[in-house]
């Protein structure tokens, strides 16, 4: 499947997600360690959100903050809180077939999160993306085995083939243009080798 999207990544039509996660997943500005601080506001976010969303966020995530935090440690994966702002934890790791995958866990409302699945793979020849990306049903904050579920979706993730995309995102050329092929393709190394 091809789908043409803006210089800034994936178009928002060909997934069933919201335009701020197909952003977040398809934008190729790479991604930032986690810092424990607050995060800074983003150009383009929303000025407020350190003051409003963000304890909101810490709030919700209180529970589940140990258990992420001690699996991300346990397989080597880089945790990363509200990336671009949203109400989610990253855990990203470079994958053993190539590329970028991460496991994010998303709040669905306030009392429940999804875990979504990610893995791209960036081909700068043809200024495109190959991503394969899933996620999970609406499970309940408090009374679920979280553990179990990220073992069972990071395991699966490392199982997946290569060339089983879900979308070929194209439309990078220009960004990428700027950046440079050694840019793009050394931004793989900024994340982690899993411990598997």
């Amino acid at each position: 499947m091809n789908t043409s999207g803006d210089e800034g990544g994936a178009s928002s039509s060909i997934l069933p997600l919201s335009s701020f996660l197909l952003h977040s997943l398809g934008c190729g500005c790479g991604t930032q360690p986690l810092d424990l601080r607050k995060q800074t506001t983003m150009p383009n976010g929303d000025p407020d959100f350190d003051e409003k969303e963000f304890p909101v966020l810490e709030s919700f995530f209180a529970p589940i903050a140990d258990l992420l935090t001690t699996f991300a440690a346990r397989y080597n994966l880089m945790l990363e809180k509200y990336y671009h702002q949203l109400p989610s934890w990253r855990l990203n790791f470079r994958h053993p077939k190539g590329g970028v995958s991460s496991l994010e866990v998303m709040r669905d409302s306030p009392g429940s999160i999804k875990v979504y699945r990610y893995w791209w793979i960036d081909d700068y020849d043809n200024f495109s993306r190959s991503i394969r990306r899933d996620e999970t049903q609406a499970y309940e904050l408090t009374n679920t085995d979280l553990n179990r579920i990220l073992e069972e979706q990071f395991r699966g993730m490392l199982s997946w083939d290569r060339g089983a995309w879900t979308q070929v995102a194209t439309g990078y050329e220009s960004s990428w243009k700027r950046q440079g092929r050694k840019f793009i393709e050394s931004e793989v190394a900024r994340y982690p080798e899993p411990k598997v």
